[in-house]
């Protein structure tokens, strides 16, 4: 009774320790190749699975995610199937800073010169009757104000711009395979459907 409870024990830390993907329909167990990785001693599992540093993410192509990545110490650009959700997370993320931040740079951009229009055209004294002086003044508070917006538009850029840097240089890997197809002369690589057990 007692070598069946190990065994049953020994065969369920088994299963939580692997871990499978799915290309077609071969099922993978990427967990020595991952150990492999992590240690670098005696010979490589699974030749054909590689390290895949992801860098950044490109326009869409299809259901496949387009990005830049990092593949044995040569950067390219491929198409990922499979990608993991956090990657893909990440990926999000960073494809909506890029948005706020292109949003924010065009408004950055054309207050900019709207600011200095106004700076230039409002003076900073006048002189005459009270109801001249009091339009001159609302003309400099209006482009003071507006030049005070501006520089916290610029804080909020810089803080994007911050954010997205910090972002971008995390680090995220996956292993994943070449499956010798391309599509618009790019390489298509999968990470595999993960398989919960």
């Amino acid at each position: 009774m007692k070598l069946l409870l190990i065994a049953i024990l020994a065969a369920s830390v088994r299963c939580v320790a692997d871990e499978i993907r799915v290309v077609g329909k071969t099922e993978v167990n990427v967990e020595p190749l991952r150990q492999w990785y992590k240690k670098q001693k005696g010979d490589r599992p699974l030749a054909h699975w590689k390290l895949v540093t992801f860098i950044v993410p490109l326009k869409p192509i299809g259901s496949w995610t387009h990005c830049r990545v990092e593949i044995d110490g040569d950067e390219r650009i491929v198409l990922v199937n499979n990608l993991d959700p956090e990657i893909k997370r990440h990926f999000n993320e960073l494809d909506t800073l890029n948005a706020q931040i292109a949003a924010l740079s065009a408004y950055v951009e054309k207050e900019t010169r709207r600011v200095e229009d106004l700076d230039a055209v409002a003076p900073t004294a006048a002189y005459g009757t009270p109801e001249y002086v009091n339009a001159q003044m609302r003309l400099r508070e209006q482009a003071n104000l507006a030049a005070n917006r501006l520089k916290e538009k610029k804080r909020q850029l810089d803080s994007l711009l911050s954010n997205w840097e910090t972002r971008q240089k995390k680090t995220m890997t996956d292993i994943a395979m070449d499956t010798g197809t391309r599509y618009s002369n790019l390489p298509i690589w999968d990470c595999g459907k993960r398989i919960m057990r």
